[in-house]
Formats: structure tokens, sequence, C-alpha cells
């Protein structure tokens, strides 16, 4: 007995001494030695009917009408439910320590996490009880989420995962999609308001503030998914760069140019713009909304190996910032031919190889739209391989 104990006791130190130091890895990335090769923690904070379907039939809530948090949350109040209890089982069961340490143990260096500009104001009731600099509408956001953000800090640091905090959904809306928790479905605010963007920089600022000591903290991408005026955008850039630097330096700052119409990084107002040491560059590639590619299965993944890897050798000549591929999947060729989804995905990192950032993969959750939106099931059916995900600390 005293020595089937020990020897337990003996492989669980040898598990955790296995784990990267937090502080190393996030180091590796800010300075580049180490690629990211990471996930995305989709529809945790930021809620998108697609990922949590249950949410939405359970509480009787239509996808088709009900777009993103904002609309999701109006309608469980509608519907006479108690959205505080519906949010927090979620919260606490969506993502768990326990997924930190099957991340890690898959080689997973850092995660990208997708949050609402509301949440920080939790400690003051909700953004709709804070003192605001700016007035902003909808503020009224169910409060409860933040914990579990300082729970992932926790345990990102104890499994040796750096963190991404991005800015997924920022007032007004900056793309009218359910990932940006839109008012008005397919209606954007943001750029048409200053105080959106002003609230903006107030909000990340003061996510850097709290957690500007942690040590998994290894960066803020500033907006996503962003279809807005460029200028505008530019110059919220620029605000909020400087602004996080006044309470974190040295730390990685990600940029997003249009995700519509689709920009590449390769246009001329993004060559030069904050061209900053620490300045990264987001594209997101996706193959499953359409596109020149769509013609049948193996279309697919001959545009994934030649243009889209072309893609990415054109841009490291003509840019000089380091490309992340913050969103891909696997979506794209199971709708003609699922049994040639590993191709397609081994097809696509052959190119996101070269992005000098790395890659985070949409998404780590299993979604139930289907697996090929999941990293867990990507690794587990050998779509990536081991090697293709692992961390060096």
């Amino acid at each position: 007995m005293k020595t089937s104990s020990a020897l337990i006791l003996a492989a669980l130190v040898v598990q955790v001494a296995s784990y990267c130091n937090v502080s190393q890895v996030v180091e590796g990335i800010r300075s580049r030695r180490t690629p990211v090769r990471g996930a995305n923690l989709g529809a945790w904070f930021v809620l998108e009917g697609w990922m949590t379907p249950w949410l939405w039939s359970n509480n009787n809530c239509d996808p088709n009408s009900v777009k993103g948090q904002w609309q999701f949350e109006q309608c469980v109040q509608q519907q006479g439910g108690n959205i505080g209890s519906v949010l927090e089982a979620h919260w606490s069961s969506f993502v768990t320590e326990t997924d930190f340490q099957n991340m890690a143990n898959s080689g997973v260096n850092a995660i990208r996490l997708p949050i609402g500009w509301w949440m920080i104001y939790d400690p003051e009731g909700g953004a709709n009880n804070a003192h605001l600099n700016y007035y902003v509408t909808p503020s009224a956001y169910t409060v409860g989420g933040l914990k579990y953000m300082d729970m992932a800090f926790d345990w990102a640091e104890k499994y040796g995962i750096a963190i991404f905090i991005d800015m997924h959904a920022a007032p007004g809306s900056q793309n009218g999609n359910d990932n940006s928790s839109p008012s008005n479905s397919g209606q954007e605010y943001w750029d048409k308001y200053p105080a959106n963007q002003g609230e903006t920089v107030d909000s990340i600022v003061l996510y850097a503030q709290r957690y500007a000591n942690r040590s998994a903290l290894v960066g803020f991408c500033l907006l996503n998914e962003p279809i807005v005026d460029i200028p505008t955008l530019q110059a919220y850039y620029e605000k909020a760069y400087g602004a996080i630097l006044q309470v974190i330096n040295p730390t990685v700052i990600v940029i997003n140019p249009l995700i519509s119409p689709p920009q590449s990084g390769t246009e001329p107002e993004w060559v030069s713009f904050m061209d900053y040491d620490n300045v990264w560059m987001s594209l997101h590639y996706y193959y499953c909304f359409g596109g020149p590619w769509d013609q049948n299965a193996q279309a697919i993944i001959e545009y994934a190996q030649n243009e889209r890897a072309q893609g990415i050798t054109y841009y490291n000549s003509v840019n000089t910032k380091p490309m992340i591929v913050d969103e891909w999947s696997a979506c794209g060729v199971s709708d003609y031919d699922a049994s040639l989804n590993g191709q397609f995905v081994q097809a696509q990192l052959s190119g996101y190889v070269n992005a000098a950032g790395g890659y985070t993969f949409w998404a780590w959750s299993n979604p139930s739209d289907g697996n090929v939106w999941s990293l867990q099931t990507a690794l587990s059916s050998g779509w990536i391989n081991s090697n293709q995900m692992a961390a060096t600390c």
C-alpha cells in the first residue's frame, strides 16, 4: 500500500513538474523565440448561439432572431427566466480547470480569451451602475463573469499557458455580428459615436490594470473583426496602445484589419501603420463562409495549401509586423467529404507555420454545430499532429 501510494505521488510530481513556467512561456512568446500554438476560449464570456445552442433552446430563445450576448440576456429576462443563474451555470461549467490542464497536456502554450467590454465593471455592480466617463448603450449586462476570468489566470499560471485578452465585444458592436453582442442584429454603431471608442479604451485599460501583475498575461487583442471606418479604427488602436503601455510594458499588442470587406494586412494603410516592435497583425482564415475556393473539397484544400500559403509569404515580405492567425478551424471540406478533414487541416498548417506570431484555433470546447470547430476533436482525431501543437518552454 505504501509502495503504491509512493508511486502515485511520484507520478503526480513528474506531471506537475512537466508544465512550463508561465513566465518563461510569456517571455518566449513576447520575444518571438516561441510561436503561439494556441486555442480560443470562444463563447465562454461572449455568447454565440451557434456555439451554445442549448442555452437558447433551454430558455425558449430563437437563435434565428436572438443574436449574441445582449439579445440573449434580454430574451431570458423577457421569458421570465433568471439570467444570473443561467449565466452562472454556464460560466462555471463551459470551461474549467480540467480544460486548462488538458490544453497544457496537448501542447497549447497560449489562449486567446474573448471578453466583453462590460465585464471589467463587475466590482462596481456592473457597467450600468459604474461611473463611466462616457455614455454608451446598452450597458445593463449581467454581473458575474469577471471572477471566472480571474480563475482563468489562476489556471493558466498553474499550467504554463499565456493569455491574450481579446476585446471581442466593444460598446455599440464593431461588426453587427453575434460575436460582438449587437443591440440590433447586423448593425454596428462602434464607429458612429466617439463615446463608444472612448469607452473601449477605458475598458481595455481597466483590464490591463487588473491583470498587469499576473504572470500569464502576454498581450491584448485590441478589437476583434472590425467592420468600421478605417481612420476611426486606427485612431483607436493608437490611443489604446499608448494607454495600455502606460500600465504594462512590455506587452504584445495585436491589431486586426477589417474583416469585411476582407483585408490581408498588405494594404498600404496597414503596411507601415504602428510599425512597432511589440505590435502584431491578426488575420482570421475561414473556408466555410464562401469564397473562390468553394467549389469542392479538393479546390478548398489546394487553395489553403497554395494561394493562402503564398499570401502569408507575401505578407511577410511587405509587412514587418508579425502575423498571428488567431482564428482558424477545420471547417471547410466536411460538407463535401468529412474524411478529408485531416488533409485540409494539414494544408492550412503548411502555410500558417510561416506566420511569425503563430496560430490559435477557434475554438477549444466542443461546439455543437460540428466538431470541425473543436481543437480537442482535431487533436484526438489526428488532424493536427502532436508536434504541431508542441509548446516549448
